[in-house]
C-alpha cells in the first residue's frame, strides 16, 4: 500500500491530560501548533497509521513514549513509512514558556471582532463592537479575559471591572493588561481599544445642548467622542471621528498610539490624533438626543448619549410598521378611510395621496396614446450574444435555464456583500459574474428566437425578454462598479513584461523631453505633440540630426499612444461627465433594451420605470421624469416610481413649482422610512442582501438614494424652506463614511460616494452663506470650514485620481468664491481647477474661455488692477447663474414656508434661470505624425526628468516668512451670512443676505503668493500656446505675454525660493523664447545645497536643475562658471561618466584640464591628489 498518512494523533501530558492541537487533527494537515504550560517538561505522543502495514516513528521519544519539551520553541517530528517505501512527516511546533515569559496566550471577549488576529507577540489591538454590520444590539458592557502563556505568570488589568467586565463610555474605551513573568524579571503591556461604530442615522440634539468646533468631525460633522490632543502652539482646528480617520487618513505615524499628521492641513501641520484624558469624553456623553422612533409615537425627547442604544432596544414604538396593500404607504392608523379611489376617466385605482398628481399629470386620459413600434433588427452586440447551437432551442427553454443561474448569482452576491462588510472593504469576494454573462446569452438567444418565430409564424414580440436582458446588462455594470475584479496571478503572467517595460521607458523619455521643453505634465496631448514637432524642426535646422532622430521616434510613439487612448469617444451628452464616461458601456445597452421594450409595449410599467432609472443615473433628469410619469400612469400604485419621479423633478435646474410640494413630500416620507429602518436593523438581525444591485434603491451604495438627500435639500431651497435645507445634507454626511468603510476603496461606487460627500459639504457651505444657520452644526460651518472643505476635496481627489474630480473641485471652489469673492485661497484654487480642466478634460480641450476664466481668477487673487480682477470673476457665466439662482431662492423665502402635505392646484411657478449644460465631450480625431517616418531610437540618451508637484496649497509657503517668502499681500474676505435677530428663526423668517454684491463685507486674510503667481504664469503660458497654434510663433501678442509670464514666475520664486517647478518652467520658457543664457541665469539662481564636501547626493529635482544648467553652460561655452563643476559632478554620480563623454571631449579640447580633474574627483568621491586618480590624469596629459 502507498498510504503514508496518519489515522489518529493524540498528545497528552505525563498525567494523561489531553492537550489540544491547533488546528484540529486531519489526515491532510502536516503541521500543527501546540502551546503547553511552563510546568510541562514532556508529552506523550500517540499516533497510528492509516494503513495497518505502515510504520510510525516519533523522533526523539523515550522508551515509554515521552518526548522531552524544552523551554522556548521546539518541534516534534512524526514519521510515517508506508509499505511501498514512501513516507511523510507530520510536524508539531511546540512552545513552552520559560519562567521569564511575559506574554498572553489568548484574549477572549464576549462581543465584537478583534483586529488584527491575536498573536502573543502583537501588543496593540482594536475590538470593534458593531458586529459585522448585520446585528448591532445595544452593548454597554463587554467582558474580556486575558490568559497568560505561562500559567504561573500574573496578569493585572487596567480599566476593567470584576470578572473582566468593561463599561463602554462613548465611542472609544481603552483597557490594558500588564503581564508579569513568573520570576518577576519581565513585564509587558497589551493595549485593547474597544470601538463602537456609528449606527443608525443622525439624531438631532436637544435645544439646550451646546457644541463647538472641537465637538464635531471636520469631514462628516458628526459628534466626536475621541478629540485630538494638540500642542500649545497649534493653530489647527480640525477634528476627526475615527471612521473618517480610517477612510481618508494618511499612514499612521504610530499605529499603537493612533497618531497621525492632520491630512486636511498637510504635512506642515504636525498635529496628531491621540487619546485625551477623558474629560471631553465625559462632557460629550452628557449630550441629549430625541428618540429615532418619534415618528412612530415615542415621546422620549432628552436621552443621554450613552443610553441611546439601550432606549432603542427597549422602545415599544420601535417596531416595523406594515405597508398598506392598497396604496403602498407606511403607517398604522393612516387608512381608516378609503386610501384609494377609482378614476372615472382612466378606470385606474389611484392612491388618494397622489390624487392631485394623477388628475393634473399622470391620468391616461390626459396623455397622448403611444402606439407600439415594430423593432428593427437587434444591434450587433445583441446578435453576438445569441448562441442557438449551444443553448435551448426555444425562448421558453432559455428563460427556464436562467432560473438556477440567477439563484447562483444572488447567493454569490450575498457572500460578496457579507465579505466586504466583514473585512471593511479590504478583502471582498467576487460575485459570480460568469452566471450573469451566461444569463445575458440566454436572454439574447431568447430574443433572437422570438423575433424569428414572429417572422415565420406570426404572433407578438415578448417585451419582458428585453427588460430582463437590460437588467442583466445593468447588473453587470453595477457589479463591476461595486466589486472591481482582482487581478489573479494567472492574469499577471499573461502580461508582456517586455512591452510593459518598453512603454515605461518610452513614457519616461517623453516626459523628460517635454519637461525640458517647458511643457507641463498636465498639458493636453495636442500641445505636447505640437511642442515635440517644433523641437524636431529646430534640431533639424540646427544640423543636430541625431537628436532630431530621437525626438522623431518619441513623437511617433506618442502619436500611437494618443490614437490608442482616444479610440472610444463618448456619445452621451449628459450633465455629468463622470456619468458620460460610464454611460457609454453596459448602461447604454441596458437603456436601449428598456426603450425596445417600451416600443413593443408602451404600457409596460417596468420598462418605463427602468428606463427612467437609468436616465436618472446618467443625469438626464427631464427624460427620467417623463419615463416615471408614464410608468405611474400605467401603474398608479408604484412606490419606487413615485419616489424617483420626485427626485428627478427636484434635481432639474428649473423644477416646476407646481410639482415642488408633492416632490418634497414624497422624498420626505421615503427618507424618513429609510432612516427609521436603520434603527430597526439594530433591534433585529439584519437580513442579508437578496436582490440584485440594480434593484437595490434604498441602500447608500445606490446613487439614486444619495441623490435623493441632495434633491430634498434643493427642494427645500426652491420652496423657501431654508430652515430645513441643511438637515438632509447633514444626514447624508453622517451616513456616508460608515457605508464607505464597508466597500473596496478601489471601486467606482466608493469614489462616487466620496464625490457625494464633497457635494453635501459644498451644499452646506452654500447654505451657511445664504441664511442664518438654525442647526448648531451648520453654525460651526459658517465660522470657517471653507479651507478644510477645499483640502478635503483635494485630498480625496489626490488619493483616487480620475478626471471626474477636476469638475468636483471646480464646483466646490465656485461656491467658496461666490461666498467670498475676495478670498485669495478660494480664487487661487478655482483658477487652478479651471486650468486643470483645460489641460485634462476632453470637453474643454482648447477652450479659451475656460482658460480666460482661470487667468481672471488668478489675477483677482493677486489683486491686480485694484479689484478689477474680482469684478471680472463676478462677470463669469457661472457666477451670474449662481447669483440669479440664489436670487430665486431669496424670492422663494420671502413668503412663509410652503406646506408639503400634498400638491396644491394653482401654485405659482418660480422663474429660475436654467443652469448651463455641460458641453459634450469633443470627438478627438486620430493624431497624425507630420514628421518623416522613422522608427523610435532603441535606447536614446535618457534625459533626467523632474517630478512635477502641483500641490493644492503650498505646505511651506502658505504663511511665508518675510525674509524668504517675499512680500505678501492682504486683501479682504467676505462674511456672507447675516445673523437673524431671532435665536431660532422660523422658516418664514429666514434671514438671507441682502447685499447686492457678495463682496461688500470683508475679512483680512493672507494671500498665498506662490501658488497664485505660478498658477497665473502657467495659465498665461497655455494662452501663448493657443496663440501659437492658431497664428504661429511670430504673433505680436506673444512677446508682451512672455514678459508677463516671466514676471509672475519671478514673483513665485521670490515668495518661495526653494520651489523647483518655478525655476524649471521659467528656464524652459526663456530658452525657447529669449536665449539659453537667460535660462542658465535662472537655473543658476536656485539655492543649491552643498553636496561635494560629504553631503547627500542631490535629489531628483535638484539633479534635473543641475543637468539643465550644465547643458546650458556647455552650450554657451561658459567653462569658467563656478557651478559647472557641481553640475557635471551631480550628473556623473547619478548617470555615470559615460553620459558626460561629449562634455569631457569638449572641455579637453578647450584645455580645461583642471576643471576635468575636479569633475572626475567629485564623481569618484576622492581627492584630486589621490594616487589612483593621478595615474589616470597623467595618462590623459592633464597633470
Amino acid at each position: 500500500m502507498d498510504d503514508s498518512t496518519l489515522k489518529s494523533l493524540r498528545i497528552c501530558t505525563k498525567k494523561n491530560d489531553l492537550l489540544q492541537l491547533m488546528p484540529v487533527f486531519s489526515k491532510s494537515v502536516k503541521e500543527y501548533t501546540l502551546c503547553v504550560g511552563s510546568d510541562i517538561d514532556g508529552v506523550v505522543v500517540s499516533a497510528s497509521p492509516s494503513e495497518g502495514d505502515a510504520f510510525v516513528q516519533v523522533q526523539k521519544s523515550a522508551a515509554n513514549g515521552v518526548v522531552g519539551i524544552q523551554e522556548g520553541a521546539s518541534d516534534i517530528i512524526i514519521k510515517c513509512d508506508a509499505a511501498d517505501g514512501s513516507s511523510s512527516n507530520t510536524v508539531i511546533h511546540v512552545f513552552r514558556p520559560s519562567a521569564n515569559d511575559a506574554t498572553l496566550k489568548a484574549v477572549q471577549f464576549s462581543y465584537g471582532v478583534i483586529e488584527p488576529d491575536f498573536h502573543r507577540l502583537e501588543t496593540a489591538y482594536i475590538l470593534r463592537i458593531v458586529y459585522l454590520g448585520y446585528a448591532a444590539p445595544t452593548v454597554s458592557e463587554v467582558t474580556v479575559t486575558a490568559t497568560p502563556t505561562n500559567a504561573t505568570a500574573k496578569v493585572v488589568s487596567h480599566g476593567t471591572g470584576p470578572n473582566g467586565s468593561i463599561k463602554l463610555a462613548g465611542n472609544e474605551t481603552e483597557v490594558s493588561f500588564e503581564v508579569a513573568s513568573a520570576d518577576g524579571t519581565l513585564k509587558q503591556t497589551y493595549s485593547l481599544l474597544l470601538r463602537k461604530g456609528k449606527v443608525g442615522s443622525r439624531l438631532v440634539l436637544t435645544k439646550d445642548c451646546k457644541i463647538n468646533a472641537s465637538h464635531t468631525c471636520s469631514i462628516c460633522c458628526c459628534i466626536l467622542y475621541l478629540p485630538r490632543s494638540k500642542p500649545p502652539a497649534s493653530k489647527c482646528t480640525h477634528e476627526f471621528c475615527l471612521t473618517c480617520f480610517e477612510l481618508f487618513g494618511a499612514a499612521l505615524k504610530d499605529s499603537k498610539k493612533l497618531e497621525m499628521l492632520c491630512f486636511l492641513c498637510g504635512d506642515g501641520c504636525g498635529q496628531v490624533l491621540a487619546r485625551t484624558d477623558g474629560e471631553k469624553d465625559a462632557a460629550l456623553s452628557t449630550m441629549k438626543y430625541g428618540c429615532p422612533f418619534a415618528v412612530n409615537g415615542c415621546t422620549a425627547s432628552a436621552i443621554e448619549a450613552p443610553l441611546v442604544l439601550r432606549h432603542v432596544m427597549e422602545c415599544v414604538t420601535g417596531k416595523p410598521v406594515d405597508e398598506c396593500s392598497e396604496c403602498s404607504e407606511i403607517g398604522a392608523g393612516m387608512h381608516k378611510d378609503a386610501c384609494v379611489f377609482q378614476c372615472e376617466l382612466c378606470a385606474k385605482r389611484v392612491p388618494a395621496w397622489t390624487k392631485s398628481l394623477h388628475e393634473s399629470l399622470t391620468c391616461l386620459s390626459k396623455r397622448k396614446p403611444v402606439d407600439a413600434v415594430l423593432l428593427a433588427e437587434p444591434a450587433g452586440w445583441e446578435q453576438a450574444l445569441a448562441d442557438k447551437k449551444a443553448l435551448p432551442a426555444t425562448a421558453e427553454g432559455c428563460v427556464k435555464a436562467v432560473e438556477p443561474l440567477l439563484k447562483q448569482y444572488l447567493t454569490s452576491l450575498s457572500a460578496a456583500w457579507r465579505s466586504s462588510e466583514d473585512t471593511f472593504g479590504a478583502n471582498p469576494s467576487q460575485p459570480d459574474v460568469a452566471s450573469l454573462a451566461q444569463m445575458a446569452k440566454l436572454y439574447g438567444t431568447a430574443i433572437s428566437i422570438n423575433i424569428e418565430t414572429r417572422k415565420v409564424k406570426g404572433g407578438v414580440l415578448d417585451d419582458s425578454l428585453h427588460v430582463e436582458l437590460g437588467l442583466v446588462m445593468e447588473e453587470m455594470e453595477s457589479c463591476e462598479a461595486m466589486f472591481p475584479a482582482v487581478e489573479t496571478r494567472a492574469a499577471k503572467v499573461k502580461v508582456n513584461d517586455n512591452a510593459k517595460a518598453s512603454d515605461s521607458f518610452m513614457s519616461d523619455e517623453v516626459d523628460g523631453l517635454l519637461m525640458g521643453l517647458g511643457v507641463a505634465k498636465t498639458a493636453s496631448d495636442a500641445s505636447k505633440l505640437k511642442a515635440m514637432e517644433e523641437e524636431f524642426h529646430r534640431l533639424t535646422a540646427a544640423g543636430l540630426s541625431d537628436q532630431a532622430a530621437e525626438v522623431q521616434g518619441l513623437h511617433q510613439w506618442k502619436v500611437k499612444k494618443v490614437n490608442a487612448g482616444s479610440s472610444v469617444a463618448s456619445t452621451d451628452n449628459s450633465n455629468s461627465h463622470q456619468q458620460q464616461q460610464r454611460g457609454s458601456g453596459r448602461l447604454s445597452k441596458a437603456l436601449s433594451k428598456y426603450e425596445d421594450a417600451v416600443s413593443i409595449n408602451p404600457g409596460n410599467s417596468d420598462a418605463l420605470y427602468n428606463s427612467g432609472r437609468v436616465n436618472l443615473i446618467l443625469g438626464h433628469f427631464e427624460r427620467a421624469q417623463l419615463c416615471f410619469e408614464q410608468a405611474i400612469a400605467a401603474r398608479p400604485v408604484f412606490k419606487n416610481a413615485l419616489f424617483l419621479f420626485a427626485v428627478a423633478v427636484l434635481l432639474q435646474s428649473n423644477p416646476a413649482s407646481s410639482l415642488l410640494p408633492f416632490s418634497v413630500n414624497v422624498i420626505e416620507r421615503q427618507l424618513l422610512q429609510f432612516q427609521t429602518n436603520l434603527w430597526l436593523d439594530i433591534k433585529e438581525t439584519k437580513q442579508e442582501h437578496s436582490s440584485k444591485l440594480c434593484d437595490t434603491i434604498m441602500h447608500l451604495s445606490s446613487p439614486l438614494l444619495r441623490a435623493s438627500f441632495l434633491a430634498l435639500s434643493r427642494g427645500y431651497m426652491f420652496s423657501g424652506g431654508f430652515s430645513k435645507a441643511s438637515k438632509p445634507a447633514l444626514d447624508l454626511l453622517y451616513l456616508l463614511p460608515n457605508a464607505m468603510r464597508k466597500l473596496p476603496k478601489k471601486s467606482h461606487v466608493w469614489r462616487s460616494m466620496a464625490t457625494t460627500l464633497c457635494e453635501a459639504r459644498q451644499l452646506l457651505v452654500q447654505l451657511s452663506a445664504l441664511c442664518a444657520p438654525v442647526d448648531p452644526i451648520l453654525a460651526l460651518l459658517d465660522k470657517g470650514n471653507c479651507e478644510s472643505l477645499l483640502r478635503m476635496v483635494l485630498s480625496v481627489a489626490e488619493s483616487q485620481g480620475g478626471g471626474e474630480w477636476f469638475g468636483v473641485v471646480e464646483n466646490v471652489c465656485r461656491v467658496l468664491v461666490y461666498r467670498a469673492p475676495m478670498d485669495s485661497l478660494a480664487l487661487t484654487m478655482l483658477g487652478k481647477a479651471q486650468l486643470d480642466l483645460v489641460d485634462n478634460d476632453a470637453r474643454f480641450l482648447g477652450d479659451q474661455k475656460k482658460l480666460q476664466d482661470a487667468i481672471e481668477c488668478f489675477e483677482a487673487a493677486l489683486g491686480v488692477g485694484e479689484g478689477n480682477g474680482v469684478k471680472l470673476v463676478e462677470k463669469q457665466d457661472w457666477f451670474v447663474r449662481m447669483k440669479e439662482e440664489v436670487g430665486c431662492w431669496e424670492a422663494a423665502a420671502k413668503p412663509k414656508d410652503v406646506k408639503v402635505a400634498g400638491l396644491k392646484a394653482g401654485a405659482k411657478k418660480t422663474a429660475i434661470l436654467p443652469v448651463k449644460a455641460v458641453p459634450a465631450a469633443k470627438a478627438v480625431p486620430p493624431a497624425k505624425s507630420v514628421l518623416p517616418s522613422k522608427p523610435a531610437p532603441s535606447k536614446p540618451a535618457p534625459p533626467v526628468k523632474a517630478t512635477q508637484k502641483a500641490t493644492a496649497t503650498d505646505k511651506n509657503g502658505a504663511t511665508p516668512a518675510p525674509k524668504t517668502q517675499g512680500a505678501t499681500k492682504t486683501i479682504s474676505k467676505k462674511t456672507s451670512a447675516v445673523t437673524s435677530k431671532n435665536t431660532t428663526p422660523k422658516a418664514s423668517n429666514v434671514s438671507l443676505s441682502k447685499t447686492k454684491s457678495p463682496s461688500t463685507t470683508l475679512k483680512q486674510i493672507t494671500l498665498p503668493m506662490f501658488e497664485t503667481s505660478i498658477g497665473l504664469a502657467r495659465a498665461i503660458s497655455r494662452k501663448v500656446g493657443f496663440i501659437e497654434d492658431k497664428s504661429g510663433p511670430k504673433d505680436p501678442r506673444i512677446p508682451p505675454l512672455v514678459e508677463t509670464i516671466t514676471t509672475h514666475y519671478n514673483h513665485a520664486i521670490k515668495s518661495k525660493p526653494g520651489a523647483h517647478d518655478a525655476y524649471i518652467e521659467l528656464g524652459a520658457l526663456l530658452e525657447r523664447k529669449v536665449s539659453i543664457r537667460a535660462a542658465a541665469d535662472i537655473y543658476a539662481s536656485f539655492p543649491f545645497r552643498e553636496f561635494r564636501s560629504g553631503g547627500a547626493d542631490p535629489g531628483q529635482d535638484d539633479l534635473y536643475l543641475y543637468t539643465e544648467l550644465g547643458r546650458c553652460f556647455m552650450k554657451e561655452k561658459r567653462y569658467k562658471e563656478v557651478l559647472l563643476v557641481d553640475c557635471l559632478v551631480a550628473e556623473g554620480r547619478a548617470m555615470g561618466m559615460p553620459c558626460l563623454a561629449k562634455y569631457v571631449e569638449a572641455l579637453d579640447a578647450a584645455g580645461e584640464s583642471k576643471l576635468l580633474m575636479q569633475v572626475y574627483a567629485g564623481v569618484s568621491k576622492k581627492p584630486v591628489d589621490h594616487p589612483d586618480l593621478q595615474a589616470f590624469f597623467k595618462s590623459r596629459y592633464w597633470a
